[in-house]
């Protein structure tokens, strides 16, 4: 197990290496790259799950109501929680693909 962890560790550093020196080699720094990142985000965010600014509210209201919503302590205790993964569901997971493939084509 040992060894495969390190072999896996020094396939990262390896990976790690490359990427460093194709981003340095195109004059970018890690810092730099890492400024990106938040815009980056938003961007991946919006183009799965559409504009931040078609939401009607923002988050804080959101946890806010939730917060004052008047839920007993025992709601979903752990007891009644089902750990399992969820059931199948074929006719689900077909509109959802078809919902995603209409997302795809209208951009």
């Amino acid at each position: 197990m040992a060894s495969q962890t390190t072999k896996k560790q020094r396939d990262l550093e390896r990976h790690c290496k490359r990427i460093g020196s194709a981003l340095g080699s195109q004059g970018l720094t890690q810092k730099g790259v890492l400024a990106t990142l938040p815009e980056a985000r938003k961007r991946v965010y919006e183009r799965h799950y559409g504009s931040l600014s078609q939401d009607p509210r923002p988050w804080n209201e959101v946890f806010a109501a939730l917060d004052a919503a008047d839920v007993p302590d025992d709601f979903l205790s752990k007891a009644d929680r089902d750990g399992r993964p969820p059931a199948r569901r074929p006719a689900l997971e077909a509109l959802l693909a078809e919902d995603r493939a209409s997302r795809r084509k209208r951009k």
